[in-house]
Formats: structure tokens, C-alpha cells, sequence
């Protein structure tokens, strides 16, 4: 039987080789590996593409059966590097929201399914993503944009606001913002900033409209089949003006009648037609808007309380 290979274009780690502990002393994994064992589970083999070899240190080897290096930003150079592999490439992904697009890009060259390399859903730009859904028609909220490096960083939509990165991820210099002052220690914290795997930022600023509700999560993935989603998230959010995850809950419950809907409309607005999915929004008194999708599984250890409740590995 010929070797079939699952890619990884990066992996989004934790420390300890993708392994922790909850307070209770129950293990908790890193998404990156438990997509890599269960990879292996089905009888792949595994690679993943990296720039830098050594940030990865050896606490991944058990699980990856070959480590490919090359520039990873640039989809025709992954291409050529993937010729290396002996056997058929079943998959190409990215646990990495820098790295989604790339990914998809690799998958369309080498003719295997993956989301649609142009959609918004994957651009990395939260004010492309907003500006499909007024394209689409979908509730949005007031929204703005602004480079980090303008003279007037005055908010485009009045105070209070919520400024971000178009492009960041991880919380990285988002915040709750009441006047000038507080966007440009923002704007200079940000430019500060490196995303590392030679992951350029825009250097643009989103000022979003503040939102009241709890903020929740689907949790699913797309194919030829449809939207399927497999169940919602709530968290316990860190008090303003930052927004640091400090709990999350996972359920198979719908939050609202009509959440599995929303989740499909916004999908097909971002034209995200492949892959899983982990989109947030914020359950208002008007309905649900969107703060961002991610089109990867759900971190933080999220499978874990998936798998329990669907009787599935993680």
C-alpha cells in the first residue's frame, strides 16, 4: 500500500510539545498534535512545513515523520519541497490563521480540496471580512480603518471603541479605547510588535463599535456536503479594557433558534467553502454580529470538551 501524507503548513504550539495539564491534573493537548495523532490514527503519514526547524525544538518528533524547510510565506516554494515526499499528498492545511490562505494556495497547486483561495474568510484582514458582510447584506456593526503609522488616529466611529490589528490574532493589542491618547499607546505597542515566521503585518488598525452581550463561538466545518455545526462555546472574558479568554465552556446546545442559520449566512458571505471552522460573535439584543471567523478547529483546549460529549478522540 503506497504512503499517503497529511501537510501541515506550521502548527499553532503550546509549550511542552503541545502538552499541559488542566488544574485538575486532566492532560490537555494542543490542537496541532491531537490533528497530527489523529492523522496518524487513519493510517498517514505526516509533515509539516516550517521556516524555522529549531523554534520547535524535538518535543513534536513523535508525531511528525517529516519536517520540510523552506520559506513558508510563498506557496510556489512549498510546492517544489513537497516533491521530496515519497507517496500521494492526501491533505493540506494550516492550524495557523497567518498561514490559512498559504495553505490553500499549496492545496489548489497540488489540485486537493481546500477553502476558496480569494475568499475574504481567509484574507487575514478583519476589515475585508466586515466589508464582505455589508457586500452581502449581512447584520454588521459601525466599523472603521486606520494605518497605525497616521499623524490622527482619532476613532473614525466616536468612543468607545474596540481597536485591533487587522490582521492579529491571539488578543495580541486589542483593546477597549475612550479617546486618542489610548489608540496611540495602542498603535505604538502594535508597531512594536513581530509576528515572527517572517509574517509581515499590515500595520492597519480596526476601530469596531462596542458590543453588549456574551460572546460565543461555533464550532463546525464546511465540505461538499454543507455547514455542519457541531455545537457552540461560551468564555468567562477578562474584565475591559483588555480580552483575554479565561474560561470556555463548550455545548451542543444552539444558544438561538436560528444560530445554526446565522453561522451558515456569515460562512457564505466570507465565501469559506472548506474546512473547519471556529467563528465568533456577539449575541446582541439585535441579533448576532460577528467579531471574527477563525477558519481553523477551536484551541484552548476547546476538543477536549468536544470529544467528551461526542465520544470521539480529540
Amino acid at each position: 500500500m503506497s504512503k499517503t501524507w497529511i501537510v501541515s503548513i506550521e502548527m499553532h504550539t503550546l509549550p511542552g510539545g503541545g502538552r499541559g495539564a488542566l488544574y485538575a491534573g486532566i492532560p490537555v493537548q494542543a490542537p496541532c498534535r491531537t490533528q497530527l495523532e489523529a492523522a496518524r490514527r487513519l493510517g498517514h503519514l505526516t509533515a509539516v512545513v516550517v521556516s524555522d526547524r529549531e523554534s520547535y525544538g524535538t518535543q513534536y518528533d513523535d508525531v511528525v515523520d517529516a519536517w520540510l524547510i523552506t520559506h513558508t510565506q510563498d506557496p510556489a516554494t512549498i510546492v517544489h519541497v513537497l516533491k521530496s515526499l515519497h507517496g500521494e499528498i492526501a491533505a493540506v492545511y494550516s492550524s495557523v490563521d497567518s498561514f490559512v490562505r498559504i495553505a490553500a494556495e499549496v492545496a489548489a497547486k497540488l489540485q486537493l480540496r481546500g477553502p476558496a483561495t480569494l475568499g475574504p474568510g481567509i484574507a487575514r484582514d478583519k476589515a475585508t471580512a466586515r466589508a464582505a458582510l455589508a457586500e452581502a447584506g449581512v447584520p454588521d456593526i459601525r466599523w472603521g480603518v486606520k494605518s497605525a503609522f497616521d499623524e490622527d488616529l482619532d476613532s473614525p466611529i466616536g468612543y468607545p471603541c474596540v481597536v485591533k490589528p487587522v490582521d492579529g490574532a491571539s488578543s495580541w493589542d486589542v483593546a477597549l479605547v475612550r479617546d486618542e491618547k489610548a489608540v496611540r499607546e495602542l498603535a505604538a505597542r502594535h508597531l512594536s510588535r513581530a509576528y515572527g515566521r517572517r509574517v509581515r503585518p499590515q500595520r492597519r488598525l480596526l476601530f469596531e463599535e462596542v458590543l453588549e452581550g456574551p460572546l460565543l463561538s461555533a464550532e463546525g466545518f464546511v465540505d461538499e456536503r454543507g455547514v455542519h455545526v457541531i455545537g457552540y462555546s461560551d468564555r468567562v472574558m477578562s474584565a475591559p479594557p483588555h480580552f483575554v479568554e479565561l474560561a470556555v465552556r463548550f455545548s451542543t446546545e444552539r444558544p438561538f433558534p436560528e444560530a445554526d442559520t446565522y453561522v451558515a449566512t456569515t460562512l457564505s458571505a466570507l465565501d469559506y467553502d472548506f474546512g473547519a471552522f471556529h467563528l465568533e460573535f456577539i449575541l446582541t439584543t439585535d441579533g448576532p454580529r460577528l467579531v471574527e471567523l477563525n477558519p481553523r478547529m477551536v484551541g484552548a483546549g476547546v476538543q477536549h470538551a468536544m470529544s467528551h460529549i461526542m465520544g470521539a478522540p480529540p
